[in-house]
């Protein structure tokens, strides 16, 4: 996983405070000690593996979206079925989170430590064997410090260098050739076992946490997204008008590099649980809407098993998605089209609409139907990246509002493989807002307004 967002020391406390909270004997030890020993293996000691070079780029994703398609009509989208598919770090979170799940692991090690101490009091005399010496300082800083540093070493070394990659292909050539880097840096957090004898329970409790104490946040919109799509279901199944949409079939699926999607839909459903709703129904349907929410990630390898967790960062029999080309692969095992075996649409398959931040995207955001990139003002270091990148291929990036202008004064978007730009997820979520929803919701506004002013006369008259 690229880390884009470097945890300070700070923030690594904060992921970790419900250890703190929860078991005193931790706050003593701390107070012995400037560096508690945790039971974990020194990344540096691990043995290295020289980088690769070229891959091949994918070939698979062809049905979903040709770079000289058209992109389908504001229209469509509004009246079609619509799987969805959202990022995870840095698109429906405001940042990366994978820092937050380090915590996890290393405060699992802590407790263990107090545990095996049996002793309120750790004297600083406890120390672990050689072969577990503690990692200096920050130990998350660390893990991306040599993430970071075997990143530099790759680039310098490819080619074409980034200035000269002028095709989609260059660009997709290149994100794959990143795989390698990836998966040393997964076998460093492996090796060292930051993750081995975690529990789910462990999981949840943290997810749960970083949410509560606000250190991980969803994107302003994410309520507005999911309750949007399952709108047309719910009014059908309450009596929708005849001119309701008939887009009932509408899915949402989160497809991420994160190491544990149990972590992510904890945290989702946490944030369902502690946002504040107009209504109390409001909040139970957005927790039906991220019950229904199919997470495609990464898994920590046994975390149900009763000794716990052996450590790996995928489980057995399944690949990792660690890079675009991975995301790509899993974009198209889960979207693929209901035609015929040769990958033939047909008119009413679901509208596939991808949003992602980084370049683990750029693969998915080139072959959904309608790709849609997030960009805070100012951009951050990876959003930044992806921009960069598009902009040096020729690919057009536009802001979403102009997705519903008449397309007659732009007749090269009938062949030009178009991208779109949202600041938050509200913006996202108004490409699929009909006007029927429209008038549903002032609809219900204009009744609230009546009920708290009193006005019976025009509850009549209605």
């Amino acid at each position: 996983m690229a880390f884009r967002y470097k945890a300070t020391t700070s923030e690594f406390e904060i992921a970790s405070s419900f250890y703190q909270t929860r078991h005193p004997a931790a706050r003593t030890a701390r107070a012995c000690s400037a560096t508690s020993p945790i039971t974990i293996r020194p990344l540096k000691n691990l043995p290295s593996r020289a980088l690769s070079t070229h891959l091949q780029p994918p070939s698979h994703c062809t049905h979903l979206h040709s770079p000289t398609m058209a992109t389908p009509t504001l229209s469509r989208l509004r009246t079609s079925p619509i799987h969805l598919f959202l990022d995870f770090d840095g698109t429906l979170t405001k940042r990366d989170t994978l820092h937050f799940l380090g915590a996890i692991g290393f405060s699992h090690h802590r407790s263990q430590r107090l545990n095996q101490a049996n002793d309120a009091t750790m004297h600083e005399s406890y120390l672990p064997g050689s072969q577990d010496a503690p990692l200096p300082g920050d130990p998350w800083a660390e893990v991306v410090q040599l993430y970071a540093d075997d990143y530099k070493v790759h680039e310098a070394a490819y080619k074409p260098a980034r200035s000269e990659r002028s095709s989609v292909a260059d660009e997709v050539a290149w994100l794959a050739s990143l795989e390698e880097v990836e998966n040393r840096s997964v076998r460093r957090v492996e090796g060292a076992g930051l993750f081995r004898g975690l529990a789910e329970s462990e999981i949840d409790e943290g997810a749960k946490r970083v949410v509560e104490i606000g250190g991980l946040e969803l994107r302003e919109g994410w309520a507005e997204v999911l309750l949007g799509l399952r709108q047309p279901r719910l009014e059908l199944e309450n009596g929708a008008s005849e001119d309701a949409p008939k887009n009932t079939e509408n899915k949402i699926s989160i497809l991420s590099v994160n190491w544990s999607g149990r972590f992510v839909k904890t945290a989702m459903m946490q944030a369902a649980s502690t946002t504040d709703a107009r209504h109390g129904r409001e909040k139970t349907e957005l927790k039906r809407a991220v019950r229904d929410i199919e997470v495609i990630a990464n898994e920590i390898e046994g975390l149900e098993d009763e000794g716990g967790s052996s450590g790996h960062l995928n489980k057995k029999g399944e690949n990792g998605i660690r890079t675009s080309r991975d995301k790509s692969r899993e974009l198209y095992r889960h979207s693929k089209p209901s035609g015929d075996r040769n990958g033939i649409e047909k008119a009413d398959d679901p509208v596939v609409v991808y949003v992602g931040d980084s370049t683990t995207d750029f693969e998915c955001l080139l072959e959904a139907g309608v790709g849609v990139c997030i960009r805070d003002d100012p951009m951050g270091s990876g959003q930044q990246e992806l921009a960069d990148a598009f902009e040096r291929l020729g690919v057009r990036v536009q802001h979403v509002s102009a997705l519903g202008e008449p397309s007659r004064d732009r007749p090269h978007e009938q062949t030009e493989r178009m991208l779109w730009w949202a600041k938050d997820l509200k913006e996202v979520a108004g490409l699929f807002r009909t006007e029927h929803a429209s008038r549903t919701f002032g609809a219900s506004v204009k009744l609230g307004l009546q009920l708290l002013s009193g006005d019976m006369k025009a509850l009549e008259e209605e």
